[in-house]
């Protein structure tokens, strides 16, 4: 199904892609859900493109704004995470809370996939459902299939089908992300793939019949043998006498349409062109 008539390519190909075959795995029929679930997923993921959580922030007040916890330890603190690097930030953001216990557990089980899954917890919740130990493997949560396998899980989880089917962006941006944050640009990608259900997708594989030729006609020729002479033979009598015994040769037209090809070629003396 749907692709918005996107000119994506590479990765971000690849990651809508997958996302749209799980869709028809997870079940999730409807257009209207089917079309709001991309768009929330194309903004979530920065149109397919953005995986994995990035802590190469440029100030502790874009911290501040993403973040209620950073924020509560102050300026300074931010600051200080900033210069020790990403792991310092993504402690300062997400340690010791969504089960990260551990140190290093903040920037281990950073945002990944579709939903930025993040958090220890988080992460053995979709390994439970999914059968697969993100846990252990937490990368995996951001390569194309089992993104978009956590994406579905998490969008069923949540119940969110019955307001996507309803054509309620609010409500599932807020189930995504909190808030409305994002909201714009969420409708504009939404408006876009409602329109290509419109339209045959252009993720379908286009096939083309190749019709048989049809075998070419031998024309149907007849020779006409022409008549024989009679042959008149005097045959001696025990008399003395001759008589006169016609011996003629009966002509018929003898043509190359018979239905033994064999015997056509015995009579004519070959076959037509």
């Amino acid at each position: 199904t749907n692709k918005a008539g996107s000119k994506l390519s590479g990765s971000a190909s690849r990651n809508e892609d997958a996302l749209i075959r799980q869709m028809d795995r997870a079940g999730i029929t409807d257009p209207k859900e089917r079309a709001m679930f991309m768009a929330q997923m194309s903004h979530e993921s920065a149109g397919f493109t953005r995986m994995e959580e990035s802590f190469n922030y440029r100030s502790a007040d874009r911290i501040m704004e993403v973040s209620k916890t950073a924020k509560s330890k102050g300026r300074t603190a931010i600051e200080q995470a900033m210069a020790q690097g990403p792991e310092a930030v993504a402690e300062i953001m997400y340690g010791g809370r969504m089960g990260n216990v551990n140190p290093g557990d903040a920037y281990k089980f950073r945002g990944r996939g579709h939903i930025q899954l993040t958090g220890r917890n988080n992460y053995e919740a979709a390994s439970k459902a999914i059968g697969v130990d993100l846990t252990k493997y937490p990368d995996l949560a951001s390569k194309p299939d089992m993104a978009a396998k956590i994406a579905a899980w998490y969008w069923q989880k949540n119940n969110l089908g019955d307001m996507a089917r309803a054509g309620n962006t609010k409500g599932v941006r807020r189930g995504i992300n909190g808030g409305l944050n994002g909201l714009s640009d969420v409708d504009t990608k939404y408006a876009s793939y409602m329109a290509s259900l419109q339209t045959p997708s252009i993720t379908r594989t286009q096939t083309v019949s190749a019709q048989t030729p049809a075998a070419p006609k031998i024309p149907t020729i007849q020779h006409k043998i022409p008549d024989a002479p009679s042959i008149s033979e005097q045959l001696t009598s025990g008399s003395g006498k001759r008589n006169q015994q016609p011996i003629v040769i009966n002509s018929n037209e003898v043509g190359q349409d018979v239905k033994d090809r064999r015997i056509a070629h015995v009579v004519t003396g070959g076959l037509s062109d």
